[in-house]
């Protein structure tokens, strides 16, 4: 970690940064999980505006594409300028941020009984969460721990912090872009989903 606080210029703080300072099993690990993370949230997205969309809801479905690009592009600044602070170097913090982010999003479908067609479901047994949701989820959970293991105590509570800051982005966005139309649907819980009359 060291290695990225020598002198230079950003941009080649930057790339010690975003190569780990050069350690081998840790650039491949964090791109492995960085890819799969990004790929399920592509998918969730994707889902989520074509649901958007499927309720004539056009301008909500690209504005939620728009700041779900632009919540990310703050969390990768967000982790360059944390670690040209700091000396620090890896791309953990983004990950992390997107298992948050999943975590809360796979929360919200279970809670707003949407299924898998996105159509909305009087009874919470038909609601289908993606697979590939929970694979990941389970594969962040499994790299965090190895970390916890193998790493200063510093390094876990940065990935906690960064689960909470994904999390807290999803949970904005759902107050931003409502997922379901919360003037003709009951959403609690505890009651099987019904129109309003």
């Amino acid at each position: 970690m060291d290695e990225c606080n020598a002198n230079g210029t950003i941009l080649n703080k930057t790339g010690c940064i975003l190569a780990y300072a050069g350690n081998s099993t840790d650039i491949l690990i964090n791109y492995f999980v960085f890819l799969i993370n990004i790929a399920v949230a592509v998918i969730v997205v994707l889902r989520q505006r074509k649901q958007l969309r499927s309720r004539n809801k056009h301008d909500v479905a690209n504005a939620l594409g728009v700041f779900s690009v632009c919540s990310l592009i703050g969390v990768i600044l967000f982790q360059i300028g944390l670690c040209l602070g700091l000396g620090c170097s890896g791309i953990s913090i983004i990950w992390s941020a997107l298992a948050g982010w999943l975590l809360s999003e796979r929360r919200d479908y279970s809670e707003n009984f949407l299924t898998a067609d996105g159509s909305e479901s009087s009874n919470r047994d038909d609601v289908i969460v993606l697979p590939e949701v929970i694979a990941t989820l389970v594969l962040d959970s499994a790299v965090i721990m190895y970390y916890a293991i193998t790493s200063e105590v510093i390094t876990t509570v940065a990935h906690l912090c960064a689960v909470i800051l994904g999390a807290t982005i999803s949970r904005s966005s759902l107050s931003l872009f409502p997922r379901i139309d919360s003037d003709t649907l009951i959403t609690d819980p505890s009651t099987p989903l019904v129109a309003r009359e």
